[in-house]
């Protein structure tokens, strides 16, 4: 039987929701947790720190790829700190309405950080033991993700589509952050 398979059908994964963000210093922000979902954030330029609740801050640089996959609370930052305001209070303050680009900061633009994220849910009630028994993040580097060549060109493309905003894109970017989740788990199940 494959596992993987399983975990995927019984969790019935769905992206739903993404943008780009670039972030000039001083910047900081606090992802909420959310019950039955994923998060992902792909460093295009520049690098941040992601403390993801209860473990040790990580510098992530350009090229890098990190996955929360249990929906922790986390903190994205120009460095590493615990405390950030809430996103929904960062939004507000950026006036976003729900467009794929978000800008936040006020420093030098050409040593702003774009980011390129997502947000999966999975369905009510999703259960399954491996995943339960899913590390805090999965963080992929990009030195590492020529190891992974179907990994690295789907971060590629998801990239092109999130930076063109061509008809169609936002689809395309959904489905392809489904496969980049199903992806980073078989990285973490390689490693």
């Amino acid at each position: 039987m494959d596992v993987l398979n399983d975990i995927f059908e019984t969790i019935q994964l769905q992206g739903n929701f993404y943008f780009r963000t670039d972030f000039s210093a001083p910047w900081a922000t606090t992802v909420p947790p959310f019950a039955r979902a994923a998060r992902f954030h792909h460093v295009v330029r520049g690098r941040c720190w992601c403390r993801v609740e209860g473990v040790e801050p990580l510098m992530l640089e350009t090229g890098d790829f990190i996955l929360i996959p249990n929906g922790a609370s986390h903190v994205l930052a120009d460095k590493p700190t615990d405390v950030a305001p809430p996103l929904e209070t960062v939004l507000e303050a950026a006036g976003y309405r729900g467009e794929a680009l978000l800008s936040i900061g006020s420093g030098d633009p050409r040593a702003a950080t774009q980011l390129v994220c997502g947000h999966l849910t999975f369905r009510s009630g999703a259960d399954h033991p491996l995943l339960r028994a899913m590390p805090p993040f999965i963080h992929i580097a990009e030195a590492t993700r020529s190891r992974r060549p179907w990994f690295d060109e789907i971060l590629k493309i998801l990239v092109t589509h999130v930076f063109n905003g061509h008809p169609g894109s936002i689809a395309v970017v959904t489905r392809l952050s489904e496969v980049l989740f199903i992806e980073a788990i078989r990285s973490a199940g390689d490693e």
